[in-house]
C-alpha cells in the first residue's frame, strides 16, 4: 500500500510525524509513504527507507484556495497513492483532502483529541491522566498494525563523532519558541558549570542568533562549552547523533534527540507530557518537572502564567536536572556496554 501522509507544522510535531514513519514502514515492509510538509522539514524524512518527500511552500508557491487546488494535482501526479492521511486537521489540510476526496481517494485524519486536551489544561476541575501519545495519533491515522517496539527505534544513527573526542559531550537547548516553557537562563549556565566541572562537555543547540545570545550572557561557561556553527537540519542531526546525552524543554530539539537514539533530560513547565508531546522511549525516565495544581495550564505552552511567578519553571532546581543527566549518561554507558560498543570514556 502506498500512503501519502499530510503535516505541515509545527516542527516538533513534523518530528514525530518521522518517529510514526519509521516504525510505520518498519512494520509494514511492503508498504510505501510519501510525506507533503514544509521544505525545511526534508532531512527528517531523507534517512528513512521507502519514505519520500514533497516539499510544499504554502506561503509561496501553494497560497490560497487555487493553491491547494494546484497543490493536489501535483501530488496525484507525482506519487500514485492508495490513501490519503491528513495528520495536521487543520483548515489547509481540510481544504486539500476535499480536492483528494473529489478525485474519489479515501481521507483518514488523526483524533487529536482536542476536548480531551481542553479537559487536561482548563484551570479547574482538571482531568489529569495520559492522554494517547501524537505519535500513536499518527499512526491510528495509517492503515496496520504497528508494535511497541517498532516505535521505540531510532530514526537516525551515528555517523561517527562530529567534535573533539576525548571526553562526554551532552547537548543542551536553553529556549523554546513559547517563552512561558523556558527556564531560567541562569540555571542553564550553572548547569553547563556543573558539567563541565566533571568533565563533560556542553554544546549548545539553537537558532544562532539564540546560541550567541546564550554565550554572550555568560562567558565564564564558555571553557565548557562549544557552540557550532550548523547550516541546516541535516547537519544538526548528524551532530547530534555524535553526543551521549541531551537536556531540552518541551520543544522541537527534545524530539530530535530522542529520534537519534539519545537518552533525553526533559524540562517541563506549564505543558505536560500527559498531553500527548512527552519523550518517547527510556527519555521517559529522565522527566524534570514540579507537580503543581495549576499544570498543566496550556497544550502548547503559548498562555501566560496566570499566577503571575511561573511557579512550575522556577522552582526546578539545577541540581535535580544535574542528576537526571548523570542518569542519563549511566543508561547511555549501559546501552553502549550491551551494544557490545566501547563505552565512552
Amino acid at each position: 500500500m502506498k500512503v501519502l501522509a499530510i503535516r505541515f507544522s509545527s516542527m516538533g510535531d513534523v518530528a514525530l510525524v518521522a518517529a510514526a514513519a519509521k516504525a510505520w514502514l518498519s512494520a509494514n515492509q511492503k508498504n510505501e509513504l510519501l510525506v507533503c510538509s514544509r521544505p525545511q522539514f526534508k532531512p527528517l524524512f531523507e534517512p528513512i527507507e521507502r519514505c519520500e518527500f514533497f516539499p510544499a511552500d504554502l506561503n509561496k508557491d501553494y497560497k490560497g484556495l487555487n493553491g491547494m487546488k494546484m497543490l493536489a494535482d501535483q501530488l496525484v501526479n507525482y506519487f500514485d497513492f492508495d490513501l490519503v492521511a491528513d495528520l495536521h486537521d487543520n483548515l489547509r489540510s481540510r481544504v486539500l483532502s476535499t480536492f483528494f476526496r473529489f478525485q474519489g481517494f479515501q481521507i483518514s485524519r488523526i483524533n487529536k483529541g482536542r476536548s480531551e486536551k481542553r479537559k487536561l489544561t482548563r484551570r479547574k476541575n482538571k482531568l489529569l491522566y495520559p492522554l494517547a501519545h501524537t505519535v500513536d495519533r499518527y499512526l491510528d491515522a495509517l492503515p496496520g498494525k504497528v508494535l511497541w517496539q517498532d516505535i521505540y527505534l531510532p530514526v537516525y544513527v551515528a555517523t561517527g563523532n562530529q567534535i573533539s573526542s576525548g571526553s562526554l559531550k551532552v547537548g543542551i537547548a536553553p529556549y523554546a519558541k513559547h517563552r512561558v516553557k523556558q527556564w531560567s537562563e541562569s540555571k542553564f549556565a550553572e548547569l553547563v558549570r556543573l558539567l563541565g566541572e566533571n568533565q563533560i562537555e556542553c554544546i549548545v543547540f539553537g537558532s544562532q542568533d539564540e546560541k550567541r545570545n546564550f554565550r554572550n550572557l555568560f562567558p565564564d561557561s564558555a571553557q565548557y562549552i562549544q557552540i557550532p556553527a550548523i547550516q541546516g537540519l541535516a547537519e544538526e542531526i548528524q551532530l547530534m547523533t555524535s553526543l551521549d546525552a541531551f537536556v531540552a524543554l518541551d520543544s522541537f530539539n527534545m524530539h530530535l534527540a530522542y529520534l537519534c537514539g539519545l537518552p533525553v533530560v526533559s524540562i517541563w513547565g506549564p505543558t505536560h507530557p500527559y498531553i500527548g508531546f512527552g519523550p518517547l522511549g527510556i527519555s521517559k525516565n529522565f522527566i524534570v518537572q514540579k507537580e503543581l495544581e495549576c499544570r498543566p495550564c496550556s497544550a502548547f505552552g503559548q498562555k501566560k502564567c496566570f499566577r503571575g511567578d511561573h511557579a512550575c519553571m522556577e522552582s526546578i532546581t539545577t541540581e535535580q536536572v544535574f542528576q537526571q543527566v548523570k542518569k542519563a549518561l549511566e543508561t547511555r554507558r549501559q546501552q553502549s556496554t550491551q551494544a557490545g560498543r566501547t563505552s565512552p570514556p
